[in-house]
């Protein structure tokens, strides 16, 4: 009987040591939770303040923090706190960077200050959102450059939420007009919200680079020379500057970007939605808003006329600009400057014709 017990004892011991072995053993199993754990918690240190104001990435996300700092230095300006001379705004894509001071025609330098927060790549529903924010804040300017570009209206190519939601939408923004973004946007955003390191899309060879070279501060925007370039001014870039094309450069670039762009071209209604509410709004407020098809390098320009672009998405811009009294302008067509710096972007001198032309606009329109 005693011998019956110790058999029973030992083998119920020997099964304590077999689960305990086997605890151990599926313990890898918990490995991946336990990295998913920590990884999420470390991925929120990027969301520190630190992270979103003192490390900003080269290139897009640039301009998109200027443009906040912009916008703030605006409105605390003696001149449209007083409204004391005209004031336009440049809004829309990069196509829209040179329209600025600089460019305006000598008899009108005395009467207007103009700000330009065109940003790269930027979406209609970027330049919405800042004329909604200057009115919002009681400042309706009397003119607006407004460049739209066919490519930000195929939603397909991801360009709502990369760059305009990812850099440059507020929560307001989202709050109220959530509903009129495409699911695979919103759902981007979400991804972006989740995993902010993802969302900063470091470049790490740059980073390698200032950090080899203890360059680190220019992460700082306050040490950036791109930051001071457009700080210098009010907001324009005249970096695209040429007085002669090389036209084997832009027959390459032209292939290159229409590759990326017009290649099964899908136009969508979203950012129609977009150009009349900006519409709407300025007309309700009194501002006279000129929008613009900039002009592109000549086999760019015909791969648009390919797709039948100026008959469907032109054409819809166009109408929407007579139903809300602003002013649609095809600078395909009447613009004559044929010097480009690249095939997506005029060079900056083709800018005194174009904005000559659409003061004289002004100053006829406003005399009506």
């Amino acid at each position: 009987m005693e011998m019956g017990v110790h058999r029973l004892s030992n083998l119920r011991g020997n099964e304590k040591i077999r689960n305990s072995k086997s605890m151990k053993d599926k313990k890898f199993l918990f490995a991946p939770i336990v990295f998913l754990v920590v990884l999420f918690a470390f991925d929120k240190i990027f969301l520190l303040d630190f992270f979103q104001t003192k490390f900003i990435q080269p290139g897009n996300a640039i301009f998109y923090h200027h443009r906040k700092v912009l916008m703030k230095r605006m409105l605390e300006s003696d001149v449209v706190k007083d409204h004391s001379k005209n004031i336009a705004i440049a809004l829309g894509d990069s196509r829209a960077y040179p329209f600025s001071e600089p460019g305006l025609p000598e008899a009108e330098k005395k009467n207007w200050v103009v700000y330009n927060f065109a940003a790269p790549q930027a979406v209609p529903m970027y330049a919405y959102m800042q004329y909604e924010r200057m009115v919002d804040a009681g400042f309706v300017p009397d003119m607006v450059y407004f460049a739209v570009s066919p490519e930000a209206f195929d939603d397909s190519k991801g360009m709502i939420y990369d760059p305009f939601m990812r850099l440059g939408m507020d929560e307001k923004f989202y709050k109220d007009y959530a509903d009129l973004i495409p699911w695979k946007a919103r759902y981007d955003y979400w991804i972006g919200k989740a995993f902010a390191f993802k969302d900063m899309q470091i470049e790490f060879k740059t980073f390698l680079d200032r950090f080899k070279s203890k360059r680190m501060q220019e992460y700082d925007p306050d040490f950036n020379e791109d930051m001071m370039v457009l700080n210098f001014g009010k907001g324009e870039y005249l970096g695209y500057a040429t007085l002669s094309n090389n036209e084997k450069k832009l027959k390459k670039d032209a292939a290159r970007i229409k590759n990326i762009y017009l290649s099964n071209f899908q136009l969508a209604d979203t950012q129609f939605i977009f150009v009349e509410k900006l519409l709407k709004l300025a007309e309700s407020n009194g501002t006279k808003v000129y929008i613009v098809w900039p002009r592109v390098y000549d086999d760019y320009r015909n791969a648009y006329y390919e797709l039948g672009i100026e008959k469907t998405w032109w054409q819809k811009i166009v109408d929407l600009s007579q139903a809300h009294k602003a002013t649609a302008i095809d600078f395909n067509k009447e613009s004559s400057c044929e010097f480009f710096n690249d095939a997506s972007h005029q060079s900056v001198q083709c800018f005194l014709e174009q904005m000559d032309l659409i003061f004289k606009s002004y100053n006829k329109d406003t005399k009506l």
